[in-house]
């Protein structure tokens, strides 16, 4: 088991094959290994490697509003979205229902029927139609991305 300090210095792929050589069930690794918080201080580190300042006043300060994976500059008030310019932006979905499409669908499957994906995420038919068919776009978009194209 990884300890919570070392979840946010692994990598995505370094996860993702970990997850696969230790045989991990779908729902351990969307449930317990990839928090909601643990993807988003991934997003976050992989967004903003050198820490996030804001684009209007250049300050480095910002409250946190994790309902909305939102951070606000404490000066200006200026808000920057953490899933903008990504196939998650405007989603309601929790982050690590998105890692874990993404991951059975580049890792294990390739193919995933929007059935088993609504059953896997509990999420209505068309809620798992649309996450497919997003992760499907970006990945025809750009293949060779080593995270199917997460960031645009």
């Amino acid at each position: 088991m990884v300890k919570k300090a070392e979840k946010l210095q692994i990598s995505l792929y370094t996860l993702l094959g970990r997850v696969k050589q230790e045989n991990m069930s779908a729902l351990y690794f969307g449930q317990k290994l990839w928090t909601n918080d643990v993807c988003r201080d991934y997003l976050f580190k992989k967004r903003w490697p050198t820490g996030l300042t804001c684009p209007k006043c250049g300050g480095k300060h910002f409250y946190k509003i994790t309902t909305r994976n939102i951070y606000e500059c404490k000066c200006s008030k200026h808000q920057v979205s953490l899933t903008a310019g990504t196939i998650m932006h405007g989603s309601r979905i929790p982050l690590n229902k998105w890692f874990l499409t993404i991951y059975m669908m580049t890792r294990v499957c390739g193919y995933i029927r929007v059935h088993r994906l609504k059953d896997m995420l509990k999420v209505s038919y068309q809620t798992a139609w649309r996450m497919r068919k997003k992760v499907y776009d970006e990945h025809a978009r750009n293949p060779m991305s080593p995270i199917m194209g997460l960031f645009r």
